[in-house]
């Protein structure tokens, strides 16, 4: 019996929690019957890491890697497609190592092993994905090493979208998330349909613009190091969560019919701006480097947890 893997429903079926140190945990359902979650680890303990289900069907899994040195990496895409996702994790290396993390299910386990070798990790022109038939239960997930400031691009159609440790140029491009982004120091750009995006840790330049919230932003230190943020999440909800002593400029604003709540110790200070059109917060100045907006809300500033 062959079926179709229904595409993945962000708004009533996956759900992103974030929690210390790099890396996350996602769950995502897909048409009811396929569920993947991946654990805070899973770029550095590889397929361990990710675990996957099919309601009602016995699984089979395989692993394929890939090695490209840095020098062949130019113009680099790691692609998720529209089966599975993406983390990668920076690290003191000279070349990309690529795990394909590959699942396929069945009525039985003899049907899921002979699903398992249509799988397959494909290097085309410098795109990597995981290919395989239109049809039948099956998944693929690529767990990435990457030298720490090496440039390269995500795309994926359904999430979840990891990225942490890394220094270099990255692009991110997902039509449903959850992306999360965590200890990032270069260039970053991430362009979402749907959230959740979740941003932690971050420096360097950071644009993220989500057409569909929810985005969180979690400011760390004292100060924003590098060019700045700019964070845009068309419709919320969008979360800044700042430290009580974050010295750098911060503005939040969003159109005047949407909430604005400012409850972080930072709101003491800050100037606010409640107009026809638009509602404005500004913390530490008007020369903000750290830029968050929305058109619809609810915009929301809290506290962040105190450094241990």
């Amino acid at each position: 019996m062959s079926r179709s893997l229904a595409p993945l429903a962000l708004s009533v079926a996956a759900n992103l929690a974030v929690f210390g140190g790099f890396g996350f945990e996602a769950r995502a359902e897909h048409g009811g019957r396929h569920s993947m979650s991946i654990d805070s680890d899973a770029s550095a303990s590889g397929c361990a890491g990710v675990h996957v289900t099919f309601r009602g069907l016995e699984t089979a899994r395989a692993e394929e890697t890939l090695t490209i040195p840095r020098a062949q990496a130019r113009d680099l895409v790691l692609s998720g497609a529209r089966r599975g996702g993406v983390t990668v994790r920076g690290a003191d290396a000279g070349a990309f190592t690529i795990t394909a993390c590959k699942v396929a299910a069945g009525d039985s386990e003899g049907e899921a092993a002979a699903l398992l070798p249509k799988i397959a990790l494909r290097n085309a022109g410098g795109r990597i994905s995981v290919e395989g038939p239109e049809e039948g239960s099956w998944t693929g997930f690529l767990v990435v090493s990457a030298p720490r400031d090496a440039d390269f691009s995500i795309e994926a159609t359904n999430g979840p979208v990891s990225a942490s440790n890394l220094s270099g140029t990255v692009s991110i491009r997902t039509a449903n998330g959850p992306v999360t982004l965590n200890g990032l120091s270069g260039t970053l750009s991430v362009d979402a349909v749907n959230g959740p995006v979740t941003l932690k840790g971050a420096s360097g330049e950071v644009r993220i613009k989500a057409a569909n919230g929810p985005v969180s932003v979690t400011l760390s230190g004292q100060r924003w190091e590098g060019k700045g943020l700019d964070a845009d999440a068309r419709n919320g909800p969008l979360t800044l969560r700042l430290p009580g002593d974050y010295a750098s400029s911060v503005r939040v604003e969003t159109s005047s019919h949407s909430p604005l709540s400012c409850r972080a110790a930072a709101c003491d200070r800050a100037h606010r701006e409640d107009g026809r059109s638009s509602r404005l917060i500004e913390i530490g100045g008007s020369d903000a480097v750290v830029r968050l907006s929305s058109v619809n809300g609810p915009v929301s500033i809290v506290s962040a947890a105190p450094r241990s």
